[in-house]
């Protein structure tokens, strides 16, 4: 190779356009493939390979767009390479609760709807607003752009309801505040004082606790998907009933065809039945339950007295705990066609008849599909708890209208009480040590005894003494 072809060389990777740069690399492959077939060796094949790879390297980056720097500048003397801009717009903070309602106001209006922000509720899941709608405007049309308010805020999971005249638009919280079991708990104290059929389902939009009473239920269906907070529900329920109560003011019966949900409760000294699994055990477990029903009616037509209510006015003497049977999963139950008549017709009776004689149902599923949630069964359980769920479908037919498909999960929930409306409500959480806690005081009342070799805490009477 000539002393001139290596000054070209050298020089190629320097403020050379790629056009240029490719035409001196082609030139140099061209010589170094000539010599090496002459068989001619040169002492500057080794530096011209370098050269050839430096070129090639200008050339790369050429066509890249990057700017071309000698390779052998000084590092103060190089061209500093300008960072590339992101080609994403920056993520926008969240807006605070005081910024909302103006931008769902204006989301609104650019698709012709007119709305007036009333007032602002910060409850513990979401930010309720409340607004007023011009007059002719549907809620259905504010429904119908979700989807729009969604974009403006940049948050899922907004819902759209109705109440009364205004309009109610839910919007997620960027920070959810979640509610303990135990908070409750030490703020009420517990004890047979208080309604021993009572416990806490959440906490309301206003973060003060919602009660339910079993008494006045008198039935009670709690529907969610996984993750919705379904289960961790039931426990809390269980936990509170128990903490409230004797084996003299209640009597459980607890049905787990899953076999891993309601194990740990069943040594409470208030559990009369446990099953652990489904198909004829469960139906024996309802027929007892419908056994005690039927004598509870043979002795209030003997003391001349309609309901328990009366009979333990008319006999104080003589205690006749309320009978609770919750069942999880109900969906194992009704599914199972070898039972599925006959759980049906014993949980249909005891619904129908239940309330006067002291008994009440907890029916828990994640499946609230019609052929679980029968007609039969709905209309005789008037009173839910619905967690997220998997469709609009499913929202109807646990809650008898949309909404619950919407829900945000883990204790998000709308309770729907007979007379009292839809209530959004977050359930209080219960951890290992609130059901420890609760246990150890219900086994303390009574001594243990041994069946089968296993050691358990029951109350010392039958059934429905």
């Amino acid at each position: 190779m000539t002393p001139q072809r290596s000054a070209e060389l050298d020089n190629a990777g320097t403020g050379q356009t790629s056009h240029q740069a490719a035409a001196v690399l082609g030139d140099a492959a061209r010589s170094l493939l000539i010599e090496a077939l002459d068989g001619r060796q040169s002492p500057e094949h080794d530096a011209a390979r370098q050269i050839l790879a430096r070129t090639a390297r200008a050339l790369l980056l050429a066509d890249l767009g990057a700017p071309v720097a000698p390779e052998t500048a000084p590092a103060s003397a190089r061209r500093p390479r300008k960072p590339r801009e992101s080609t994403q717009p920056p993520a926008a903070p969240p807006l605070d609760t005081e910024a909302e309602p103006e931008t769902i106001a204006r989301a609104l209006a650019q698709h012709g709807v007119s709305v007036a922000h009333v007032e602002t509720i910060d409850a513990p899941q979401v930010h309720r607003h409340a607004f007023t709608l011009a007059a002719g405007v549907r809620v259905s049309r504010v429904a119908a752009l979700t989807a729009e308010i969604e974009s403006a805020l940049d948050r899922d999971g907004v819902a759209v309801t109705r109440q009364g005249k205004h309009v109610l638009i839910d919007v997620p919280r960027s920070r959810r505040t979640f509610v303990k079991w135990s908070r409750d708990r030490d703020r009420e104290g517990s004890g047979s004082t208080k309604a021993p059929l009572s416990f806490v389902a959440g906490h309301g939009l206003d973060d003060q606790p919602v009660t339910v009473d079993l008494a006045t239920c008198p039935h009670l269906l709690i529907a969610g998907s996984t993750g919705s907070g379904k289960s961790v529900a039931v426990h809390g329920l269980i936990a509170s009933l128990l903490d409230r109560s004797t084996p003299d003011t209640l009597r459980l019966t607890l049905v787990d065809p899953k076999r891993v949900e309601l194990g740990q409760w069943a040594s409470a000294p208030q559990v009369e039945q446990f099953v652990s699994g489904g198909g004829w055990e469960a139906a024996h477990a309802l027929a007892v339950v419908e056994t005690v029903m039927d004598n509870r009616f043979s002795r209030f037509a003997d003391a001349g007295v309609r309901d328990i209510e009366e009979y333990r006015v008319a006999h104080p003497d003589r205690p006749m705990p309320a009978q609770v049977v919750v069942i999880d999963e109900l969906a194992d139950l009704m599914l199972d066609k070898s039972q599925r008549a006959e759980i049906e017709i014993s949980v249909v009776r005891i619904a129908q008849l239940g309330r006067a004689a002291g008994v009440h149902l907890v029916l828990a599923t994640q499946r609230p599909t019609v052929k679980v949630v029968t007609g039969l069964i709905g209309a005789n359980v008037p009173a839910r708890w619905v967690f997220r769920v998997n469709s609009g479908v499913d929202s109807r037919v646990a809650l008898g209208r949309n909404g619950a498909e919407l829900l945000l999960g883990k204790g998000d929930g709308l309770l729907s009480m007979p007379g009292r409306g839809i209530v959004r409500v977050q359930a209080p959480a219960i951890g290992d040590s609130d059901v420890a806690g609760v246990l150890d005081r219900s086994r303390a009342t009574f001594p243990p005894r041994e069946v089968d070799g296993v050691q358990i805490t029951k109350p010392p009477t039958s059934l429905d003494e």
